[in-house]
């Protein structure tokens, strides 16, 4: 009886020895990826990155985003050659990497990584073609929620043209796969239900308003309502206001400029006597089109507004929206703005962008 035992008890033991191993080696899971919302790590030769090629990659994709106080690029680009890529096994695990090399240079580090993930097969397949410009995404390859781009040409001059012709793609690529991060952080406290209803009642319109805002003023005889969020370091403001439609000057650069500048006069303001918010195109020119909204005629304009009186120094971006709305004949006019004194702007205009982006008049 006491064989019995033992044997049973060994038997015991090898079944959990093999079952944790097993299971150690089942729990082994794709990392996350990491990095800022905005961020590229660029691989190539250090050659390349001074040259022609990498002023073309900060020309297009470090190009300044529309219209802050102080320039802000489109993306973060960091470098790293391929050596200095391999020092940190992290690096790996970034969102976005991009990989640039001239497949032809035996030389290159960058073209043997690039080589080493597109294949032989398919880089040599290039080379006989002699085709000019290759482009290869690997989603997911290292980390999760992962983009690794690799662009590649024979010819250094045609590896410039191509990111000139390519870079609006790949920028479209990760700003898709931005938006759940912006998401993330845009609703990190749920939706404001009694404000969204507000404005349904009032507008007509859904605007997927974030938790953390408030209602700052609502004129309901004027139509207009002024939504606020207020942080440490920054506020973000949201106004929204309606009027009829009744002829084509409404839908100008002139009379929206006009008609922002009407409503800062009306109602916002500061401690600082007979001073309002009105636009600053003196040291800024405001930015203008045409940017329809859920199939409706709509313009957009982006500028910088300061306070009226100099005395107060008070300032930042904003973005319009003045949409007609033809089942009703309105005119409703939907701006962010900001305030964010020391503090870069670019990612906080984009979660604006993202509130906007929600807007519907079918709901």
């Amino acid at each position: 009886m006491r064989c019995n035992k033992v044997f049973l008890y060994f038997c015991c033991l090898i079944f959990s020895l093999n079952f944790f191993s097993c299971s150690n080696t089942t729990l082994q899971t794709t990392p996350q990826s990491f990095g800022g919302l905005n961020e590229i790590l660029v691989v190539t030769d250090k050659e390349i990155w001074d040259g022609q090629i990498g002023d073309t990659l900060r020309y297009y994709m470090g190009a300044a985003y529309p219209v802050l106080p102080q320039p802000e690029p489109l993306f973060d680009l960091r470098f790293l050659t391929v050596n200095e890529f391999h020092s940190n096994p992290q690096n790996r695990n970034l969102r976005n990497i991009l990989f640039l090399g001239n497949v032809k240079d035996q030389n290159s580090l960058a073209s043997n990584k690039i080589r080493s993930i597109v294949g032989d097969e398919i880089i040599n397949e290039f080379i006989n073609n002699k085709e000019e410009i290759g482009t290869k995404i690997n989603k997911n390859r290292w980390a999760s929620n992962q983009n690794v781009v690799m662009m590649y040409a024979q010819e250094n001059q045609a590896l410039a043209d191509g990111i000139k012709a390519r870079s609006a793609s790949i920028a479209k690529l990760i700003r898709d796969d931005n938006k759940n991060m912006i998401n993330t952080r845009t609703y990190m406290r749920g939706k404001s239900a009694s404000i969204i209803q507000s404005i349904k009642d009032q507008y007509e319109m859904l605007l997927p308003v974030p938790g953390e805002y408030v209602v700052a003023m609502n004129d309901t005889v004027a139509n207009f309502m002024w939504l606020r969020k207020m942080e440490n370091d920054f506020n973000a403001n949201i106004m929204v206001y309606k009027e009829k439609y009744s002829n084509t000057n409404q839908l100008t650069p002139e009379y929206l400029k006009s008609l922002r500048d009407t409503i800062g006069y009306r109602y916002i303001t500061s401690n600082v006597e007979g001073s309002f918010m009105r636009i600053d195109d003196v040291n800024l020119p405001t930015y203008f089109e045409k940017d329809p909204v859920e199939g409706k005629f709509a313009i957009q304009l982006r500028g910088i507004w300061q306070m009226s009186d100099r005395r107060d120094a008070m300032g930042g971006p904003f973005m319009t929206y003045f949409i007609h709305v033809p089942d009703t004949d309105d005119l409703i006019l939907i701006d962010a703005f900001l305030y964010a004194p020391g503090r870069k702007k670019r990612d906080l205009m984009q979660e604006l962008e993202y509130i906007f982006s929600g807007i519907s008049f079918d709901f």
